[in-house]
C-alpha cells in the first residue's frame, strides 16, 4: 500500500516539472520576436504533420484489409482531432494577425518506404511510433495552451479586481 502514495508524489513531481517546463516554453515564446505568432505557427505545423502521419496508419489499414481489426476507427478518430486541431491552430494565427502562416504540410512529407510497408511486424511498429509521437506532440500543446488559457484567465480577473478598486 505504501507504493500508491509514492507513485502518486512521484506523479506530482512530475507534473510540475512538466508545469515549470510548460511555462518556461510560453515564457520564451512570449519573448522572441514573433512572440506566441511562432508558438501557435509551430502547433499548427506539428498538427498538421501528426495528421498526415495518422492519415497514413488509417489508409493503409483500410488497403490492407485490416481496418476493422486494427481499430481503423480510433485512428481515424485521431487523425480527425489532429486535423481539428490544426485547424484551431490556424483560426487563432489568423485572430491574432500574424505575419505569415506556414503552408500546408503535403502527403508527400512522408517517404515512400515509410508509406508502403509490405512486412506486418514493420507496419505495426510503424504505427506504434506514429502514435506515441502524436500523443507526445498532443500532450505538449495542449498542456502549453492549457497553461497559457491559465494565465490568461488570472490576468483577466486582475483587471477586474484593479478596475473595481480604481
Amino acid at each position: 500500500m505504501g507504493g500508491g502514495s509514492s507513485n502518486s508524489s512521484s506523479s506530482n513531481n512530475t507534473s510540475s516539472a512538466l508545469a515549470a517546463n510548460l511555462s518556461s516554453v510560453l515564457s520564451a515564446a512570449r519573448a522572441a520576436p514573433g512572440g506566441l505568432d511562432v508558438f501557435f505557427s509551430s502547433a499548427y505545423s506539428s498538427f498538421q504533420r501528426v495528421a498526415v502521419a495518422l492519415d497514413l496508419v488509417e489508409s493503409e489499414l483500410r488497403r490492407n484489409g485490416e481496418f476493422a481489426a486494427k481499430f481503423g476507427r480510433f485512428w481515424r478518430l485521431a487523425q480527425q482531432t489532429a486535423n481539428r486541431a490544426a485547424e484551431a491552430a490556424f483560426v487563432l494565427l489568423r485572430s491574432r494577425r500574424a505575419q505569415s502562416v506556414p503552408p500546408m504540410v503535403p502527403r508527400s512529407l512522408v517517404p515512400r518506404p515509410l508509406r508502403c510497408v509490405a512486412v506486418e511486424s514493420r507496419r505495426n511498429l510503424r504505427d506504434w511510433v506514429v502514435l506515441k509521437d502524436s500523443l507526445r506532440v498532443a500532450s505538449f500543446y495542449s498542456g502549453a495552451l492549457h497553461l497559457l488559457r491559465r494565465e490568461n484567465a488570472a490576468r483577466r480577473r486582475s483587471r477586474q479586481r484593479n478596475r473595481q478598486r480604481g
